[in-house]
C-alpha cells in the first residue's frame, strides 16, 4: 500500500516519474492522497490548471491495444514535451503549426490531451477537429477516432478534475443521443461555452464558427 505520509516533500508531488512502472506507483500514491484527504483535491486541481506538463504525467492516460495492459500512464517523451511546448507557443502567437509525423509518435493523443486541458482551464476556448471523413472523427467504440478518444480520456480522469455537473457515462455502450456532454462530434462544458467540435474537411470547413484552434489530422 502507498505510504500514508506521502508526499514527504513538495518535490514528491511536483515531479512524477517518467518511467511508466514508477509512474504507476506514484499515481497510486496520488490517488490514495486525494481519496483519504478530499481537501487536497482543490489544490491538485489548481496545480493542474497551472502546470500542463504535470497534468500529462500525473493524470492523463493513453491506450495502446498492442500492449498489456493497454491503458498506459501518459509519461511525456522528450519529443512529446517539445510538441506540447511548440503547441503552446504557437497558440499564444496565433500562428499555424505543421507537424510532420509518423505512426507511434503519439502525436494525435498528445494534441487531444492538450485540447482537453485548454477546454478545461481556458476561458472562452473553442476548438475544431477535422479529418477527411466523419467516420475518422467519431465512431462509437472506435478508439481510432478523435471523439471516442476524448470520451475515453474523460472517463479515465478523476471526477474532481472534470467541470462541475459534467456528465459522461462510464458505460461504453451508451448511445450518442444519451451522452449529455459528449454527443456525436462534440465535447461541451456544462458551466461555460467551451466546446470542441468535429467536422469533415471540405471547402466549408470551420466556416460557421470562430475557434482558438483548428486541428486538421493527416492534413
Amino acid at each position: 500500500m502507498p505510504e500514508a505520509s506521502w508526499p514527504q516533500s513538495e518535490r514528491d508531488l511536483l515531479q512524477p516519474p517518467s518511467e511508466p512502472r514508477e509512474n504507476l506507483r506514484w499515481r497510486a500514491r496520488l490517488t490514495q492522497l486525494w481519496g483519504q484527504h478530499p481537501q487536497t483535491r482543490n489544490n491538485l486541481l489548481s496545480l493542474s490548471a497551472k502546470n500542463l506538463r504535470w497534468t500529462f504525467d500525473a493524470l492523463f492516460w493513453t491506450k495502446d491495444p498492442r500492449q498489456h495492459p493497454s491503458e498506459r500512464p501518459f509519461c511525456l517523451y522528450p519529443h512529446e514535451v517539445a510538441l506540447v511546448d511548440s503547441l503552446e507557443s504557437h497558440l499564444k502567437a496565433g500562428k499555424d503549426l505543421l507537424i510532420d509525423k509518423t505512426r507511434d509518435m503519439g502525436v494525435t493523443w498528445t494534441i487531444l490531451c492538450w485540447l482537453l486541458w485548454h477546454w478545461r482551464f481556458d476561458d472562452s476556448f473553442n476548438a475544431i477537429v477535422g479529418s477527411r471523413l466523419e467516420d475518422l472523427i467519431d465512431e462509437k467504440g472506435n478508439l481510432d477516432t478523435h471523439f471516442e478518444r476524448l470520451r475515453w480520456l474523460c472517463r479515465s480522469l478523476p471526477e474532481w478534475w472534470l467541470p462541475h455537473k459534467f456528465d459522461e457515462a462510464k458505460h461504453l455502450a451508451m448511445a450518442f443521443s444519451e451522452s449529455k456532454h459528449i454527443p456525436y462530434m462534440r465535447l461541451m462544458r456544462p458551466d461555460s461555452d467551451n466546446t470542441i467540435v468535429g467536422e469533415s474537411v471540405t471547402e466549408d470547413f470551420s466556416r460557421q464558427g470562430r475557434y482558438n484552434v483548428a486541428f486538421l489530422d493527416e492534413f
